[in-house]
């Protein structure tokens, strides 16, 4: 039914400037006290945007309930994914509730007051895709096509196309099944991953996505999974850029695709994606509402980002077309960032200065989910819940609350348009167009047409429109057409060369990525295309040259100052195998000649941004240059004779490149030897001039630690080394590198001398010599000998490492740390939480808790400056209680975030590391490790990849605290940002 006066339910906002003058928005006093839901009326009263906008009522219960996921079709009818059964699911006497609804504006009003059930009894659906007529839907680990058959707008035909994603967590499935540019559909894997069978291809093996999203096309048989896991939210800018976000990172850029990767699998690629927006504890969102997890109302943070999207409608003004929206359900707000170009990839800003794009007085306004509509206009979709958040996360008692589905009989969907935007109803109906009519709609400025229009044409195949497209692809009045009609032609299966070489020619550079793409996934990268690809390695625009890069790898690559990392990483993947030709090739050449001549070396740390990048591709394609298995020695030996010619590189570059030839193939020696005479003589002034470097305490860690990276593989300076390891005056920088140096050597011997150092070494020394005994199982005998014949005492080993430990997969060594330790964590770790539960009640000192969270906690964990975080952000204190605090310490396996399992990996070396999987792609593994260090493995050089299924925080991190002493941390933790002398935290909303 509509509710009555419809028309009036406009909201009227303040005005602002667009961004250096700022509006405060309401605050907390102000806000509207409800027990209850409000009414759809009253909601929409209580928005807060700008002036120019007006947010309207699209759609509310009963027509929709629990909405989480919404798409319109070319009749523009609204699609609506309803998750009636979260967050408790399905049950023996309940059915599954959660179904797909086509609702319909019949009168043309704006208000889509009719809705029919496309499908039903469904287990938790997350998203959908409009295709030939049906949904492409996520539904329960799966990949469905439900379609209709007999047009009753319901569906009577559902095939499975992938299952496997991984169901451990409503929150947390497969979901935004979302067709791009590239005629691809990608699905977000929502943390879990899983190993997904295309159950359209029989003969296809299965793909293990963990740390990826899939991708496949809709017509063939073809899927892989691709770089970068989403949350919940996936979305694409005009450009085919993909994006993502989780939970405490609203906005983060894929940029660089798993397929160039594998080309290359020996470049070593720590990361895939990066934030566009701050995230975590630097990321800042203003509600102007309470909710029941706001113990204390201020300028909070991102916890629940999800529903991203980026708008490229012409419904708002324009100054918010191709800014990304993000919603924050637990803040009651959505939240605006406005992107811009920086390098090769992005970056963006807040578009409101202390306050946000849409913010909401209701304290069930439960945003998660955006999209754009026929109309310009920007949608969002509020599950409107009493709790958001999902019991999984929520301490064993509030687990019990009467409320947490209270609300699953709500639901609605506002609209957000420009105050003088003229919206045409009804809804325009593309689907009745014939083809030649859709394919003019592919330069529309509204991006819902053109997303629209290019569906239609993949899902209608029309091969009599080619001449039109061609002609449309090459002198399209905009890039956007010219960019669509190209993708139209690759979805026909009609790319030619003699079309790509005129668009390789074109003038805008968003063009010529595309043509570079498009020529790379039809395989015409050959002869005068490939030619012409290479060429643009020399573009003036860093995307074109990245581009270019990528997808004519392996190729000849030119010496170049990169722009950024990513432009740095895209030549290393460019040169492949051929690491030693092209570092040779860039030796010889004068730019970078000149460059190593200058006072202002690689090496010096006060050089500008240019020199650092440089220093880091130097040091990059030295290691690949090294591993790589192609040189002969002589080879080898003669590109260490042109890194002797580097005056000011040479220290560094050779010492990086025996490191990696040692970590590759062993011996370095049977190397040295190649080197003629008279560079051997060289070799032997630099090994002194570094000696001299590693022991002057008057120059930089940084320029001694490159020092000791040379003379660890010189014989004569060994006990230098052990000098610098052991010596206790010594920066902790230098000690730590020379510790981390020495435990690539197998020699035992120093290592008897080094366990007594446990004791007595600042704790980042402490770690980094546990980290060196627990990496090969040699070295962990001598730690234990020293333990069980009381040399030392074992309660040098913090819980992380004796977790190590007693999981250790060498069964001797496993039972002997289980005798030393088995009585060292108390096993009931319920019994525990009871024992420490009235700390929780207790009056804590803040400073002192601050200094045990600087003994305990901050190796995982950053708190007011303090540690870093490897484990979950735990900064924003506000949307926990000190109890719930103290089960995640006590009991860290209550609830494990999938994104914080501990991981271990052995090498085919038999060295051991643990750690927090940051990355995973076809080529590397890369772990995040305690204080925040991390690693990245080759595939080839992993014996072993093992999760338990536990934490990375290990249990017993409370042993040898007093129930003051756990007080006293728990308040740090909830009061650490609060002055002393402001009473608002504890007199006023009590943060315990």
């Amino acid at each position: 039914m509509k509710p009555s006066g419809f028309r009036t339910w406009l909201l009227h906002g303040c005005l602002i400037f667009w961004f250096p003058v700022s509006v405060p928005q309401p605050s907390a006093a102000e806000s509207i006290d409800h027990s209850g839901s409000m009414s759809p009326a009253e909601a929409v009263q209580a928005f807060v945007v700008d002036d120019d906008l007006v947010v309207e009522l699209a759609a509310c219960e009963p027509q929709v309930v629990d909405p989480v996921d919404m798409r319109f079709d070319e009749s523009g009818r609204m699609w609506v994914v309803e998750m009636r059964d979260y967050p408790i699911g399905p049950t023996e006497s309940a059915p599954s509730l959660s179904r797909i609804s086509i609702l319909t504006d019949k009168d043309g009003d704006g208000f889509y007051e009719s809705s029919q059930v496309f499908a039903d009894d469904l287990a938790f659906a997350t998203g959908i895709q409009p295709w030939r007529g049906g949904v492409i839907a996520t539904v329960s680990g799966r990949v469905l096509l439900m379609r209709d058959t007999d047009d009753d707008d319901h569906a009577d035909v559902t095939d499975v196309w992938f299952d496997g994603f991984a169901e451990e967590n409503q929150q947390l499935r497969a979901n935004h099944p979302r067709l791009a540019l590239d005629n691809r559909v990608y699905v977000a894997n929502g943390l879990r991953g899983g190993t997904i069978v295309d159950r359209r291809n029989a003969e296809q093996a299965s793909t293990e996505i963990r740390g990826r999203d899939l991708r496949f096309h809709p017509f063939t048989s073809e899927s892989s999974a691709v770089s970068g896991h989403s949350q919940f939210g996936l979305t694409f800018d005009e450009w085919g850029n993909r994006f993502g976000c989780s939970n405490r990172n609203p906005l983060f850029h894929v940029i660089l695709e798993d397929r160039y990767l594998s080309k290359s699998p020996r470049v070593r690629v720590p990361a895939v994606f990066y934030d566009v927006a701050a995230s975590g504890d630097q990321s800042v969102v203003y509600p102007i509402t309470r909710s029941w997890t706001t113990s204390h109302l201020h300028a909070g943070q991102f916890t629940a980002a999800c529903g991203v999207e980026i708008y490229r409608g012409n419904g708002l003004p324009k100054k918010y077309v191709d800014n990304a929206f993000v919603c924050e359900p637990t803040a009651h707000v959505v939240h605006c960032e406005v992107i811009a170009p920086r390098g090769v990839g992005m970056m963006s800003l807040p578009s409101h200065e202390g306050r946000e794009f849409l913010a909401s007085r209701d304290p069930w306004f439960s945003p998660v989910n955006v999209s754009q509509g026929p109309d310009g206009a920007l949608y969002v979709v509020d599950m409107n819940r009493k709790v958001i958040e999902h019991p999984h996360w929520m301490p064993t008692e509030l687990q019990q609350r009467s409320d947490l589905r209270e609300g699953n009989d709500r639901g609605r969907i506002y609209r957000i348009v420009a105050r003088n935007h003229d919206r045409k109803q009804p809804p325009p109906d593309i689907g009745s167009l014939p083809d030649a009519e859709v394919l003019k709609l592919l330069g529309h400025e509204n991006g819902w047409h053109r997303d629209t229009a290019s569906r239609l044409l993949l899902e209608r195949q029309d091969d009599s429109l080619v001449s039109a497209l061609t002609t449309q692809a090459v002198a399209g009045e905009t890039a956007q057409s010219r960019v669509r009609a190209l993708w139209a032609m690759d979805g026909l299966g009609r790319i030619e060369t003699p079309l790509l070489l005129k668009l390789l020619r074109d003038h805008d550079p968003h063009v010529l990525v595309q043509a570079i793409v498009v020529a790379e996934q039809n395989h015409l990268i050959t002869g005068p295309v490939r030619d012409a690809v290479e060429s643009l390695q020399r573009h003036d625009e860093a995307i074109v040259r990245f581009q270019a890069l990528l997808s004519a790898a392996p190729c000849r690559v030119s010496f170049r100052l990169p722009v950024d990392e990513w432009e740095l990483r895209a030549m290393l993947l460019a040169v492949g195998d051929r690491a030693s030709e092209a570092l040779r090739q860039w030796l010889a050449e004068p730019p970078l000649k000149k460059t190593l001549s200058q006072e202002r070396s690689p090496t010096n740390d006060e050089n500008p941004e240019s020199i650092v990048l440089l220093r880091e591709l130097l040091d990059e394609i030295v290691e690949s240059a090294a591993g790589s298995d192609r040189p002969q020695l002589n080879d080898r030996a003669e590109l260490l004779e042109a890194l002797l010619e580097c005056e000011y590189y040479a220290v560094r570059g050779i010492g990086h490149y025996l490191a990696s030839y040692h970590r590759r193939h062993g011996n370095v020696a049977p190397l040295l030897q190649e080197i003629r005479t008279k560079e051997r003589d060289q070799l032997e002034t630099l090994l002194r001039q570094a000696a001299a470097q590693a022991m002057n305490k008057e120059t930089t860690s940084s320029v001694r630690c490159d020092a000791i990276d040379l003379l660890v593989h010189d014989v004569k300076s060994k006990h230098l080394l052990k000098q610098l390891a052991i010596d206790s005056r010594e920066d902790t920088d230098v000690r730590c590198h020379a510790i981390q140096l020495l435990s690539q050597r197998d020699d035992l011997v120093d290592w008897k001398d080094f366990a007594p150092l446990l004791e007595s070494s600042v704790p980042i020394v402490r770690t980094t010599l546990l980290d060196a005994f627990l990496a090969k199982p040699d070295r962990t005998r001598l730690l234990l000998e020293a333990i069980e014949s009381d040399r030392i005492t074992g309660t040098v080993l913090p819980a992380d490492k004796r977790t190590v430990l007693l999981k250790h997969n060498d069964a001797a060594l496993q039972t002997r740390a289980t005798k030393l330790f088995h009585d060292s964590v108390q096993t009931n770790r319920a019994s525990v939480f009871e024992q420490y539960r009235s700390a929780a009640n207790m009056v804590g000192e803040r400073d002192e808790g601050r200094k045990i969270f600087q003994q305990k906690c901050s190796q995982c964990h950053r708190i007011d400056g303090i540690g870093v975080n490897v484990g979950p952000d735990i900064s924003d204190s506000r949307t926990k209680t000190a109890e719930q605090y103290l089960q995640d310490i006590v009991m860290p396996n209550r609830a494990v975030d999938g994104a914080y399992l501990g991981y271990a990996i052995v090498t085919h070396q038999g060295t051991i590391a643990t750690g927090v999987l940051s990355a995973e792609t076809s080529t590397s593994v890369t772990l995040r490790q305690v204080d925040g260090h991390t690693r990245v493995f080759y595939n080839d050089d992993i014996e072993q990849l093992h999760a338990d299924g536990q934490s990375f925080m290990p249990e017993g991190l409370e042993e040898g605290l007093s129930l003051q002493q756990m007080a006293d941390l728990l308040t740090f933790i909830k009061t650490w940002r609060y002055r002393v002398d402001n009473p608002t935290g504890w007199a006023d909303d009590n943060p315990r």
